[in-house]
């Protein structure tokens, strides 16, 4: 008896049917019929009656397959222990964000990768750049995302570097409004600050009022626009700009695709707008970046 025709019997069982289970099995029908044939005479009895239409099985048959289902179910299972011993006793990634709402959508497929594998995985989002500093610089994260307004750049550099944090440039990019289908503003291609003005702003950000952090700041439009709601839930302030005519601040590169099959919502850039923000990461100096950190830096960088 060979394993292959385990799985035979089981699929002609499932299917009622020598021609369909060989199409499933991607085998020729007459090897299929062949090969069971030899495992009937190998066993001494009839599995199937061929003389029926869909093919049933014999009564001895039918208790031949109700162990070969218990074979194939433990061969699956040892097939995911394989799959288990390809990682690492736990995979630990422990990553953060600084203000940044995309983030969140390069999580999915790295959490269906890594589904079935003992792994710990924390993102967190920090309103204020002193704990986050802290953290790193302990080792309790391994990697975070910012977004710097340009102006504060070399501050931040020399801040990291006094505190062993290694930082990596990834691209700048302009400062745009993000709009829904509800604002007026919807099916602008281009705009400038003052059209801003009469609407409510959304930023994301927290309370803090760094304004090397703060689009609302540094843009000067929390005093000058209507309002200002400020969030660091990026679900939330999504969720607000596509259902109200709120306009959402966000440093974001018009041209990816990730921007573009969006429908709706429009990504606006501003034209007399003077920031530009960097987009980076940080980690540690003295910690390499760990597989799966590489795995979702890679991810972040196409949605960038």
């Amino acid at each position: 008896m060979k394993l292959e025709q385990i799985f035979y019997v089981i699929e002609i069982a499932e299917t009622g049917s020598f021609s369909q289970a060989a199409r499933n099995l991607y085998i020729s029908q007459p090897n299929l019929s062949y090969s069971i044939k030899q495992l009937e005479e190998e066993l001494g009895f009839q599995i199937f009656n061929r003389k029926n239409s869909p093919v049933l099985t014999t009564a001895r048959g039918q208790e031949l397959i109700t162990r070969f289902r218990i074979i194939a179910q433990e061969c699956d299972n040892v097939k995911k222990i394989k799959e288990l011993e390809e990682y690492p006793t736990q995979i630990n990634l422990n990553v953060a964000t600084l203000n940044t709402a995309r983030i969140s959508s390069i999580i999915l497929p790295i959490a269906e990768k890594y589904l079935h594998a003992p792994i710990k995985f924390a993102l967190t989002n920090y309103t204020d750049f002193t704990p986050l500093l802290q953290h790193l610089s302990t080792c309790q994260i391994d990697m975070a995302f910012l977004g710097t307004v340009s102006s504060y750049l070399h501050s931040l550099r020399i801040l990291l570097k006094n505190n062993n944090i290694e930082y990596n440039p990834i691209k700048q990019v302009p400062l745009c409004a993000i709009v829904g289908k509800h604002s007026p503003l919807y099916t602008a291609s281009t705009i400038n600050m003052e059209d801003l003005f009469p609407y409510t702003i959304i930023s994301y950000e927290g309370l803090d009022e760094d304004s090397s952090y703060s689009l609302s700041v540094a843009s000067g439009l929390k005093t000058r626009a209507r309002g200002l709601i400020q969030i660091n839930n990026s679900q939330l302030f999504f969720q607000l700009v596509q259902s109200s005519d709120a306009v959402g601040l966000i440093a974001a590169d018009p041209s990816v695709s990730f921007w573009q099959e969006h429908h709706d919502f429009q990504l606006i850039p501003i034209q007399d707008c003077p920031i530009k923000v960097e987009l980076s990461w940080i980690k540690p100096s003295r910690i390499p970046l760990s597989g799966i950190a590489a795995e979702l830096l890679e991810y972040y960088k196409k949605f960038c």
